[in-house]
């Protein structure tokens, strides 16, 4: 085989790695971490909560996270319509994968049981 032609297997190899590796649609967290910036320091820690469990694609975890937040009175109507969109995007994303991959415990909530 020639040199040429093996950088090309390994590039094709590469880039279909690549395609399978990552997911193939991402849900935008931005709306969310921009409405929240200014917010208490308890609700920005949800938010990071969701962001992290969104690119982890925890589902679970960032549903729950995000109806507590949408259940909190204290946020504007801006950030509960940016938590509203969110929580549609994760349920549909969690549709979609639910019958993939089976549930699996969130690594946030594992952690919280081991610091109580």
């Amino acid at each position: 085989m020639k040199p040429k032609h093996w950088l090309y297997s390994v590039g094709a190899g590469g880039a279909l790695l690549a395609a399978i590796s990552l997911p193939s649609r991402s849900i935008d967290i931005g709306p969310l971490q921009e409405n929240f910036q200014a917010a208490e320091p308890a609700m920005q820690v949800r938010a990071e909560r969701v962001a992290f469990a969104v690119r982890n694609a925890d589902y679970s975890c960032a549903l729950t996270e995000l109806k507590q937040m949408f259940s909190d009175r204290r946020i504007s109507p801006r950030q509960r319509r940016a938590i509203r969109d969110l929580l549609s995007r994760v349920e549909r994303s969690r549709e979609r994968s639910g019958s993939l991959r089976p549930e699996r415990p969130s690594t946030l909530e594992v952690r919280e049981v081991v610091a109580d």
